[in-house]
């Protein structure tokens, strides 16, 4: 062992260097596969996440749109595999005054209203919109829903200005009813406090965008937008069953709808096994539609 002597410089020899640089390395590496495999945990999570929040999304948004729908008054407007077109309800208000029916054209049984629909209470997704959503008024006479298609609408109020106590916030709509057998023939008038449901016609479907992914998408009278994504090139498809439990084929007698969505992840990860692959999940769920009886 070599004694530092007076006047003699500080200084390491080649091989306390090398011993050293060699400890260096050796740490240095294991920051580094440290920092790696937080980085890729970190990917890891971040896709699962979104995978995550694409079936959320897709178990709430796809029920709730399907779970208002009464397929014995004709909803259901066409349905597939992998996509289904339906009356996609946006808000639900009430006559706040009677509306006569004015005399049908035998022919076709179209006849035109005035309705006047009460501001409040309302509820749904969204106020309801002239320009691109129809009607379906409530019929107490033929029991039944008649659909409308907009002619005009403006704000108006039920009742007098003059009116104790002061009348409500209303919308003046003139609309043309299609009537069915029984409406109109006994009953002239649709009574105050008659359910209205605003509705537009709305497609969702699995598509495959210019990016390559495939997504579930949503056209209500536009482009088609995509909604959920992205999914595995089979992963949107949809069952329909009567109220026996049996698969139909008969938009007017489907009673509940199976929807299955399978999700993939947008960026690759690496897996346990050293190679790049996708995350995927699947979400199963059925819907009982409104107004049908379930086995």
């Amino acid at each position: 062992m070599s004694t530092l002597k007076r006047g003699q410089p500080l200084g390491f020899t080649l091989a306390e260097l090398a011993v050293a640089i060699a400890l260096l390395g050796i740490v240095a590496a294991g920051i580094h596969r440290i920092v790696v495999s937080g980085q890729r945990v970190y990917r890891v999570q971040a896709e699962r996440m979104d995978l995550q929040q694409t079936l959320r999304v897709a178990a709430h948004l796809l029920p709730a749109e399907l779970r208002e729908l009464d397929a014995t008054d004709g909803d259901i407007l066409g349905m597939g595999s992998d996509s289904i077109r339906f009356r996609a309800m946006r808000q639900l208000a009430f006559l706040c005054a009677g509306a006569s029916l004015a005399p049908s054209i035998p022919a076709t049984r179209v006849v035109t209203a005035t309705l006047t629909i009460a501001r409040d209470p309302r509820f749904g997704l969204r106020d309801g919109d002239p320009a691109t959503d129809s009607l379906l008024v409530y019929d107490p006479g033929a029991d039944a829903w008649l659909v409308g298609s907009i002619i005009s609408a403006k704000d108006a109020s039920c009742g007098p200005p003059d009116r104790v106590p002061p009348p409500r916030a209303a919308r003046l709509v003139q609309a043309r009813l299609t009537l069915r057998p029984g409406s109109g023939d006994g009953t002239s008038t649709l009574p105050e406090g008659s359910p209205v449901r605003w509705f537009e016609p709305v497609t969702y479907l699995l598509y495959q965008a210019s990016d390559g992914r495939h997504y579930i998408g949503q056209r209500s009278g536009g482009d088609l937008q995509p909604v959920i994504g992205p999914l595995t090139p089979r992963g949107f498809e949809l069952r329909y069953f009567d109220a026996a439990g049996d698969v139909t084929p008969d938009p007017r007698r489907v009673a509940a709808i199976e929807i299955r969505v399978r999700g993939r992840s947008t960026q690759p990860v690496r897996a346990s096994t050293g190679g790049l692959t996708r995350l995927t999940d699947s979400l199963v769920t059925r819907v009982a539609l409104r107004g049908t009886p379930q086995p």
